[in-house]
């Protein structure tokens, strides 16, 4: 899949909390918001395409997590970084700060 990230979409006025929340939550909405998470592109169609199948599936809930994802973690690791581990090493978190917040209290002891 090629895709075009470079292509901006502007999200002031969607009820989007990087941009829209900028005054209430600095007291001004001239800022250059840098979240981690929240993109300024449109999502590829792909995956545009793959939200609309399980919505009109109509359950909505809390899938497995398929071992061709766990390996495909896994190959992804191994090639670019030499890491092997088991399909058990790796876990899920509901967003980039909650799994940041789990890796800290994983690697650190009260009073770190």
């Amino acid at each position: 899949m090629k895709y075009d990230f470079n292509k901006y979409m502007d999200r002031r006025g969607t009820d989007c909390e990087k941009w829209d929340g900028l005054k209430d939550d600095f007291g001004r909405d001239d800022l250059l918001a840098m979240w981690v998470a929240d993109m300024d592109f449109p999502a590829p169609p792909e995956v545009l395409a793959a939200i609309h199948k399980k919505v009109d599936e109509g359950a909505l809930g809390y899938p497995m997590i398929p071992d061709s994802l766990r390996d495909a973690i896994r190959a992804w690791e191994r090639e670019h970084y030499g890491w092997e581990f088991g399909r058990e090493a790796l876990s899920w978190a509901p967003g980039v700060v909650a799994g940041l917040s789990f890796a800290v209290m994983g690697l650190t002891k009260p009073g770190d």
